[in-house]
């Protein structure tokens, strides 16, 4: 599982959330939902506010995400 590039929170699908490391469809829809009833994540940080998401799965996930431009995570799962 080598992952290059970023994903945006505010705009990555939810397909494109599976990509990640531990986040499977439940975590990817708590994200989405958390970004709508909240008007997006203002930082990366924001991310622990998510149930599911704690500091240490926050540290291993930060590498690959941004809370602007473009959702340019790839690599193989």
């Amino acid at each position: 599982k080598t992952l290059t590039g970023k994903l945006n929170l505010n705009s990555a699908s939810e397909d494109q959330l599976q990509q990640l490391p531990g986040v499977g469809p439940a975590k990817a829809e708590r994200i989405i939902a958390w970004r709508t009833k909240n008007g997006g994540f203002k930082r990366v940080a924001d991310l622990r506010k998510v149930k599911g998401f704690g500091f240490k799965t926050l540290k291993k996930l930060e590498p690959f995400l941004d809370t602007k431009g473009d959702n340019t995570l790839t690599g193989a799962r």
